[in-house]
């Protein structure tokens, strides 16, 4: 990502997401949380797109399939994200880092990657 990490790395990823739906393609994560979403935006290959996302590492890919099964699970009511027991973190199958948030930034802290659970 850079040495901007996910501050840098988020505006211009909505930018390009919106790009691409007003040019009319389909983003297959839309629906989403957004630190699942941000992981896999940061870990995408170079060349690929939004609407059309490759990973250079196997791992990466088999992570992308897990979350896009566990956001199917959500959907339909049978997985219940809580704060950092979350899509992404039930994907990559280790716990949060407890000084920092996945999909924010190795310097945001639980109680600004997790906002709307500030007062748990």
């Amino acid at each position: 990502m850079g040495s901007s990490g996910y501050a840098g790395k988020i505006p211009i990823w909505q930018k390009e997401i919106e790009d691409a739906i007003n040019a009319g393609k389909e983003i297959p994560f839309t629906n989403l949380d957004e630190r699942s979403k941000n992981w896999m935006l940061g870990r995408r290959s170079t060349s690929s797109s939004c609407a059309e996302l490759s990973f250079n590492k196997s791992e990466t890919q088999e992570v992308g399939q897990k979350i896009a099964q566990i956001q199917a699970q959500v959907t339909e009511g049978s997985f219940v994200p809580d704060r950092e027991h979350d899509i992404l973190t039930k994907a990559l199958g280790n716990p949060e880092h407890p000084g920092q948030t996945r999909g924010k930034g190795s310097k945001v802290p639980w109680k600004m990657g997790f906002p709307q659970d500030a007062q748990v």
